[in-house]
C-alpha cells in the first residue's frame, strides 16, 4: 500500500522533470539559433533602416 502511494507521488514528479528538461533543451537551441541570425538582422536593419544604429534597431524591432 505504501509502495503504491510512493509510486503515485513520484510519477508526476518524474513527468515534470522530463518536461522541464525538454523545455531547457528547446530554450538552449533557440538561443543558439538566435545568435546565428544576428548577421541577417543587421543586414535587414542597414538595408531598411539605415539611419538607426544596430542597438536602436534591435530595441525597436525586438531582435
Amino acid at each position: 500500500m505504501i509502495w503504491w502511494m510512493i509510486k503515485l507521488i513520484f510519477r508526476p514528479v518524474r513527468l515534470i522533470l522530463i518536461i522541464t528538461l525538454i523545455w531547457i533543451a528547446i530554450s538552449i537551441l533557440k538561443n543558439e539559433n538566435s545568435s546565428t541570425q544576428d548577421a541577417e538582422e543587421l543586414a535587414w536593419c542597414t538595408e531598411y533602416k539605415p539611419d538607426l544604429s544596430y542597438e536602436e534597431c534591435s530595441n525597436e524591432f525586438g531582435y
